[in-house]
């Protein structure tokens, strides 16, 4: 007893290999959870890997253990693991660390397991191929345009019209008509640059916040096609509103 297990608790099944030319995670319940993701290193959790659009993830073929707890219990942990554990190490606090930990707490707080138990597996991603495809955590670059082309460009989303070099001061403004209209027509492509979940009032905010964020408009170096561009960014990247937009 005093050799195999230390204060009533089982052996976790872990990965041995923590310097693995791989990232780890974990797969639990419909949840991939994963550490050392961004630019900040984060912990975090989704139903689809980091990546996975462009990187194959693979978890083993077996599940590594059973558990009792519920996934919102392993989220909370995932939220909490930095403050708990530390920030991101290369060498000595990578995914490996974190996936093994994961596993601790799966196989240890319910220690026998039930029907009701969810398998949980263990997972890797090319860390070569996360390296290569990918920039501060974002996923494919967002649709942009040519910033020298000679028209004025704008954004159309949810029946608005963003636009940046309005009036006398060059303003970003927005409204339900175009700024040229009704003496100039605009048009816009027929099929759309993509898709966002972002409400319009958050990118009201935004609009209203740009000069502040970005700075003025410039004929070369800051025009409406940079204007487009980095709202293009919000629309494709963000999930929740950005700070800035305010």
């Amino acid at each position: 007893m005093m050799k195999y297990g230390k204060k009533g608790k089982r052996s976790a099944p872990k990965r041995h290999n923590l310097w693995s030319l791989s990232h780890s995670f974990i797969y639990y319940d419909g949840w991939y959870f994963e550490f050392g993701v961004g630019k900040t290193h984060k912990a975090v959790y989704n139903t689809r890997a980091v990546k996975s659009n462009r990187c194959k993830s693979r978890r083993d073929k077996k599940p590594a253990g059973y558990s009792t707890l519920s996934v919102e219990c392993l989220k909370k942990c995932t939220k909490n693991y930095k403050g708990k554990y530390g920030r991101y190490r290369l060498l000595t606090h990578n995914c490996h660390h974190f996936a093994n930990r994961i596993s601790n707490i799966l196989c240890n707080w319910k220690s026998c397991p039930t029907s009701g138990s969810k398998p949980y597996y263990f997972g890797t991603t090319s860390l070569w191929c996360m390296m290569r495809n990918a920039k501060k955590g974002k996923r494919a670059s967002a649709p942009s345009r040519s910033v020298l082309r000679p028209s004025h460009r704008f954004i159309y989303y949810q029946g608005y019209y963003f636009e940046f070099g309005i009036g006398p001061r060059d303003l970003a403004v927005y409204a339900k008509t175009n700024a040229g209209s009704p003496r100039c027509s605009p048009r816009r492509e027929g099929s759309p640059a993509g898709y966002s979940k972002l409400s319009v009032e958050c990118i009201k905010r935004c609009t209203r916040s740009y000069e502040r964020r970005f700075g003025k408009w410039r004929l070369f170096t800051h025009n409406c096609h940079h204007f487009t561009n980095n709202l293009s960014k919000v629309l494709c990247n963000s999930r929740r509103c950005p700070g800035w937009c305010q």
